[in-house]
């Protein structure tokens, strides 16, 4: 379906990111035939306020990086600040941006057939390519520099004009239902050969509770501290980038953040904990938020303590609700207690739902001519 033809990929992440659905989906597009242009989230000239390294030779970088012969990645240079506060911003952000991007395709004889996207910005594309758009955040819940209204008209545009819709999630399911009927839902899902080795458990006597991703403010830390006090006998190992408004303060002793690390590594780092988590507020951001993490952890058959969010709940027996350190602790000893069947079912979940099987499943929705 994707084959010859050139996808340009509105992404929300970066490509040397934490990786994620874009990197893996666009990975499967190039095997499966497709030309990927992948376009990384511009920043605004009032960014680098927050983040003085984006200034640094940002006029030096090569614009077009070529991972292959058919994936390419795409860096924007700044844009005008204020694009989910007024729709004319926005409007001449995304003109700026297409004639930079038909430029550089252009430059290398690739066409322009489809553009999928991430972002609700995309509703102001300038041009008639067919748009796939991929719900997989409530936007509006993401507050900083946006105001809802125009943030939801963005998005409520780019559902009606989309060729073909997706979300993640239930919620995002719901709210894009609302605007059309014939949105599908396909969630995240894993590289099950990737981290199915992590299975392995550690061989020493230290009990590691582990977590890997964005360590921002969605994240539950007082919880996850609050838990280690209560067991200073076990490690709680946390890592991943330490995002703004992340409160680290009074981080117990036994509690240790290692940073980014690479995605080959992460089935080894996988593999030292005996239990996982997912401890994430309950909020309107994270009840939209279905996480790749599960499934990797899932890959890895590994007992997984969850907050009580939506996505999450549904797994039961196969996680462990908590909402209290003391539920979170007696979590972690039923856990080491658990029958060897059930990390054979988390498995077998994880193995269906493999970013091939997703991919898959999208295909069939859009059908053999939607795209032409």
């Amino acid at each position: 379906m994707f084959a010859d033809k050139t996808v340009i990929f509105f992404s929300a992440v970066p490509w040397d990111g934490l990786y994620a659905r874009p990197q893996q989906l666009c990975r499967r597009l190039a095997m499966r035939g497709a030309r990927i242009f992948f376009v990384e989230p511009p920043w605004t000239y009032l960014s680098p306020i927050r983040r003085p390294e984006l200034l640094a030779g940002w006029w030096q970088r090569e614009r077009v990086r070529m991972l292959t012969d058919s994936m390419a990645v795409y860096t924007p240079g700044p844009r005008l600040p204020g694009a989910n506060l007024t729709r004319y911003v926005n409007r001449f952000n995304q003109r700026r941006l297409y004639a930079e991007i038909a430029a550089a395709l252009s430059d290398m004889g690739w066409s322009e057939d489809i553009v999928w996207s991430h972002l609700p910005g995309t509703a102001d594309w300038p041009a008639d390519t067919p748009i796939l758009y991929e719900c997989v955040d409530d936007h509006a819940a993401f507050g900083g520099l946006s105001r809802d209204k125009t943030v939801i008209s963005m998005e409520d545009a780019l559902i009606r004009r989309a060729q073909a819709v997706f979300a993640t999630a239930s919620r995002l399911l719901s709210r894009c239902q609302r605007i059309r009927p014939d949105v599908h839902l396909v969630p995240n899902g894993a590289d099950y050969g990737h981290f199915c080795s992590a299975a392995i458990k550690s061989t020493d006597d230290i009990l590691r509770v582990g977590f890997y991703g964005g360590i921002g403010p969605w994240l539950d830390l007082r919880l996850v501290f609050a838990t280690a006090r209560l067991m200073p006998e076990a490690r709680f190992v946390m890592v991943g980038p330490v995002e703004p408004g992340a409160d680290v303060t009074g981080t117990p002793d036994n509690v240790e953040f290692l940073g980014l690390k690479p995605y080959a590594e992460l089935p080894e780092i996988l593999a030292q904990f005996d239990v996982v988590m997912i401890p994430f507020k309950v909020s309107a951001l994270t009840e939209a938020v279905n996480p790749i993490k599960l499934y990797e952890y899932f890959s890895a058959g590994k007992p997984t303590i969850v907050t009580p969010l939506p996505e999450l709940v549904k797994f039961s027996p196969l996680v462990y609700v908590v909402s209290t350190p003391d539920e979170f602790r007696e979590g972690v000893i039923m856990s080491l207690d658990e029958p060897a069947e059930m990390s054979t079912r988390r498995q077998s979940v994880a193995r269906a739902a493999s970013w091939d099987a997703r991919l898959d499943e999208i295909e069939h929705h859009i059908g053999g001519d939607l795209f032409g």
